[in-house]
């Protein structure tokens, strides 16, 4: 039986999800997710969307929207990686950028992330750094997409 893929924008009903997602997707991260920091960055206006197989959530990503966009988490359960979920959740932003006219989407990357070869393969370029982007010695390499109609 072939599984359904569905992605919806998540709420505070999906926090526990969230944090479960970030925890177990193989990847060291500067910081975790928490309720405490959900409810902040969707009460600023922050967009989360998850990506289900069959019913599960296997992974979400999060957009802060102003007149550019930055794309702000990117995580897919270890299990789920490498099988085209984070690839359908970029096309599913992007649909959303180009209804909101957006042209730029930015993603700050920790240097010698797993995540910049993904990005590369989604058509990103470099375009800068940030030193001290995540805290003391933790620097962050910039990446944009340039989103056409």
């Amino acid at each position: 039986m072939k599984e359904k893929i569905k992605i919806k924008t998540l709420s505070n009903e999906n926090f526990e999800d969230i944090i479960n997602i970030q925890k177990n997707d193989g990847f060291k991260h500067i910081y975790y997710l928490n309720e405490n920091r959900l409810s902040e960055l969707i009460k600023r206006g922050e967009v989360f969307y998850g990506i289900y197989s069959d019913s599960s959530l296997v992974g979400f990503t999060s957009i802060d929207i102003e007149i550019r966009a930055k794309l702000h988490f990117l995580s897919i359960d270890k299990k789920y990686q490498g099988k085209g979920y984070a690839t359908l959740l970029m096309k599913k932003i992007i649909e959303e950028l180009k209804l909101r006219d957006i042209k730029q989407l930015f993603f700050y990357v920790e240097k010698n992330s797993p995540h910049e070869a993904f990005l590369k393969t989604q058509g990103f370029s470099k375009v800068g750094f940030y030193v001290n982007r995540f805290g003391d010695g933790w620097d962050a390499d910039i990446y944009e997409l340039k989103i056409e109609k």
